[in-house]
């Protein structure tokens, strides 16, 4: 590493002071270096809670760096940690969520890395105030045994009356003799031992590999989401509170420690950004490391805000940090995203890999935007940054390189499943509440990320991609630096768009599923009905049959929708909504290019007309739109709402068809029906007819190369 600061400072408070210089004399005595991070705002030196990730790179074979180390460190003050301790009843605090008048304004934080016995010993002084009059503190930790703790108002200490410990909440309950007063900054101070972790993927834990030369390799990385900071050192363990930190790491002199923040004292670097691996695999991410450049110029130009700047600090470089047995997809720490070797490193043998290294690359980027500069205020909200951070994906691929490739792989990605998963009663909100530790894990599923980023679409192809821009950098703007939730961003939308979007897609986000629009076209008086109800599978229909009856559940539809003659667009704010339509209208179809997240019904007379135009010129539909019509359709059935001979009448028109997403959705139904079929005639008779169209479609003749196509696919149908 370059050259760094190489002393512990010592603490401002008297009382500590010669602890402090013991500190110090320790750390220098065996050749270990102290890494002080810092970013200048006035003059307050800080760096971000949520982005700190240490790396500690071993340079030497971790069995002669034992040996070494035993000799060399001292053995007295160290000490192991241990589970916390059982809380007695009862616990004072009861809440599952930190109380909020309780806010940290700024973290110091001294960590001294000990590999040779797995632990950290740290120190962390908190300063903090509270709006309201407040005689008790609140924080988590985890796995972390407490050495010494005290709170101060400058340098007058306050005293603790007591300390309770409650494991399952996983926090920390300090009893004060008087109020703290509102407003005033009040000083935390806890010395303290935390696990180096070896088993799990949480706080600060160890990572091993072997190198190109057969050597074995450690480091140390973090995972702090989504409840894991508490497992490195005391804290208040929210989105919530996010908070200026300032960060000493005390470590061995041969190892290089990588932060997100500059190191004091250091020259600015050169290189933006940066990708560090093992040797064996350099050679491979330079697919991953052109793209990240490419998509920070692109993001820092569309959204308006450089990547590296932000009023809680500056970070001058993004480092990306690709470790060998890593288990997380990606974690998008601020200026320092760490991945596993699959989702970066390029091997052009392995199917499909390229777009998975560019779509992984461009999502925790993005988070530094949507995650990163602006935090979401509670996990119930995690939709706000996961499904942005998707569609972020949309937006780079439809602008780097076509909207019909982008468009395909959405609709395959995200479009699909999130309407397959979104139908079923087991299903939850965008926005839920969430209470537990146990809710916040499982909170991450396709809900999150592929309805998300669904919603988020539905109004980029609504409002226009020059509205939805403007919107989204005034969310950003506004909340730069600090949280927000989906409220703060249909309110920042409602500035630029000449729609009431918090009204619009309020629900989207507190309601559980998605509706259909059916779509009735009375050809006599040349209008449409449009009313609007629950989509529920029909083994389900029973079990929400009260939820969607009460008459309370309802979604305002975004509506695009399109005849022979133009393509309009109205928002449905009621049940039913009429429409006119001109004279010579021969067919109207909803949801134009399938950008809504909801299903579209019609009456039995315009699915007869829509597939006939399939069948007579087909390439009249757009082809995302000729696959929802299969899909759709199939779907109904299976819903209760229509009969299964719309859906196999319309698949005759599939010999024509080229369209691979299209033929996938064919092909997929089918056998789904054939999975429900007894063995008979009518399992007989379905085979046939797959035979006949994947005939029709491979043409009238079958060389060996369609043959073995022929066989495979047959095969696959069984």
């Amino acid at each position: 590493m370059n050259e760094v600061e190489s002393k512990v400072p010592l603490l401002k408070q008297s009382n500590k002071r010669d602890s402090s210089q013991k500190l110090k004399n320790r750390i220098e005595s065996v050749d270990t270096t102290c890494c002080s991070y810092r970013v200048q705002k006035g003059n307050i030196k800080y760096a971000v809670i949520g982005c700190v990730v240490l790396f500690l790179f071993l340079c030497i074979s971790i069995s002669l760096w034992l040996i070494a180390m035993a000799k060399l460190l001292p053995t007295d003050h160290v000490h192991a940690p241990s589970s916390p301790p059982t809380p007695l009843a009862p616990f004072p605090y009861q809440h599952p969520r930190l109380p909020q008048h309780i806010v940290p304004d700024f973290y110091l934080l001294k960590l001294n890395i000990r590999l040779d016995k797995l632990i950290t010993d740290g120190q962390v002084n908190i300063t903090l105030h509270t709006t309201k009059p407040t005689n008790f503190i609140v924080l988590h930790y985890l796995l972390i045994d407490i050495h010494t703790l005290h709170v101060h108002r400058s340098r007058e200490p306050i005293q603790i009356k007591d300390k309770k410990y409650n494991a399952s909440l996983q926090m920390l309950y300090i009893k004060l003799s008087t109020d703290l007063e509102i407003n005033t900054n009040y000083t935390l101070s806890i010395k303290f031992t935390s696990k180096i972790f070896t088993d799990r993927l949480k706080g600060l834990y160890l990572n091993n590999y072997t190198d190109a030369q057969g050597t074995p390799r450690h480091f140390v990385i973090t995972q702090f989401e989504s409840v894991f900071a508490r497992s490195s050192f005391p804290c208040f363990d929210e989105p919530g509170f996010k908070a200026p930190y300032k960060i000493y790491i005390a470590r061995p002199s041969s190892y290089s420690v990588l932060s997100n923040m500059p190191i004091i004292n250091q020259r600015k670097l050169k290189n933006q950004l940066r990708t560090w691996c093992e040797s064996s695999v350099i050679n491979h991410t330079k697919l991953a490391l052109s793209h990240a450049k490419t998509v920070v110029t692109q993001f820092e130009k569309l959204l308006h805000m450089k990547l590296n700047t932000s009023k809680l600090g500056t970070i001058l470089q993004l480092d990306m940090v690709i470790a060998p047995n890593y288990l997380s997809g990606g974690m998008e720490n601020w200026g320092l995203i760490t991945y596993p070797e699959n989702s970066v490193v390029y091997m052009p043998i392995e199917k499909n890999q390229r777009q998975t290294i560019i779509s992984t690359v461009t999502h925790e980027i993005a988070h530094q935007w949507f995650g990163n500069i602006v935090t979401i205020k509670w996990w119930n909200e995690l939709w706000l940054k996961e499904g942005y951070a998707t569609l972020m994906e949309f937006v780079s691929e439809y602008r780097l390189k076509t909207m019909k490739q982008a468009m395909s792989s959405f609709f395959e990605a995200n479009y699909i499943s999130a309407l397959d998963e979104d139908g079923f009663v087991t299903t939850h909100k965008l926005s839920m509440q969430i209470s537990t530790l146990e809710k916040i894990k499982a909170n991450y599923d396709s809900v999150e990320y592929a309805k998300g980023a669904v919603v988020l679409r539905m109004l980029l192809f609504f409002v226009g991609e020059k509205t939805f821009l403007r919107g989204t950098r005034e969310y950003l703007h506004t909340w730069k630096s600090k949280t927000a939730d989906s409220n703060d961003l249909w309110k920042a939308f409602d500035k630029v768009s000449k729609y009431n979007v918090g009204q619009m897609m309020s629900a989207w986000t507190s309601q559980r599923g998605y509706p259909v629009v059916t779509i009735n076209f009375d050809r006599s008086k040349m209008q449409a009905s449009i009313s609007v109800s629950k989509f529920t599978w029909f083994h389900y229909s029973k079990l929400n049959s009260k939820e969607s009856n009460n008459g309370q559940e309802f979604w305002q539809i975004p509506l695009i929708y399109k005849t022979n003659h133009n393509h309009s667009k109205i928002v449905i704010t009621k049940s039913p909504t009429f429409i006119k339509l001109e004279n010579s209208t021969d067919w109207l179809l909803g949801n134009f290019l399938s950008t809504g997240f909801y299903r579209v019904n019609y009456d039995r007379q315009s699915w007869q007309t829509l597939t006939q135009l399939l069948k007579i010129n087909h390439i009249a539909i757009h082809e995302f739109d000729r696959a929802m019509l299969l899909d759709n359709s199939f779907s109904l059935n299976r819903a209760g709402k229509l009969p299964v001979e719309i859906f196999l009448n319309m698949t005759q028109y599939i010999v024509n068809e080229t369209s691979s997403i299209v033929r996938n959705i064919v092909k997929g139904h089918l056998n789904n029906i054939g999975n429900m079929l007894d063995d008979g005639m009518d399992k007989i008779n379905l085979k046939n007819y797959l035979t006949r169209l994947k005939y029709a479609i491979g043409g009238s003749s079958l060389n060996p190369s369609d043959l073995k196509t022929f066989r495979s696919w047959l095969y696959n149908n069984k």
